[in-house]
């Protein structure tokens, strides 16, 4: 019986070693003769990551110029919080008002939070809007939008 399994193992394993040599041999080939479509490809993907980034580009430009946040169905501008906060004023800040924010440092979750709620007026840090485009998922429909 254990004569049996062993026999089908290794009939199995030499017939997936010829599978994996003509695999490879038939990959290769194939590589060979799409060697266009895959360059091709290449190329599409490297040309449409540069016209992504260049409608990237000019909505920021418009929105820095005009303040308009939708200048086209497949492009927008979305305002995130970016927190400037200086670590040693925070910690300072945090020693005296809210001890409980520290633990090794100040815990930055924390303080964005009671910063954003402007809990406190003499808490150090800043909030800042930065814009950021938002893309269509379907540039088609977009258009047809337009």
């Amino acid at each position: 019986m254990l004569h049996d399994i062993v026999r089908h193992t290794y009939d199995l394993e030499q017939e997936l070693e010829k599978v994996n040599t003509e695999y490879a041999i038939e990959h290769d080939k194939w590589l060979e003769e799409h060697s266009d479509l895959i360059n091709r490809k290449t190329e599409l993907e490297v040309e449409l990551k540069s016209s992504k980034d260049e409608i990237k580009a000019e909505t920021l430009r418009i929105y820095w110029e005009t303040g308009n946040k939708k200048p086209h169905p497949a492009a927008s501008i979305a305002l995130y919080k970016v927190f400037k906060i200086d670590d040693r004023e925070a910690l300072a800040w945090c020693e005296v008002r809210a001890p409980f924010l520290i633990m090794k440092s100040v815990d930055r979750k924390m303080y964005e939070r009671i910063l954003a709620d402007r809990d406190y007026e003499d808490m150090p840090g800043e909030i800042e809007k930065e814009p950021r485009v938002r893309m269509a998922s379907n540039l088609g429909k977009a258009l047809q939008d337009a």
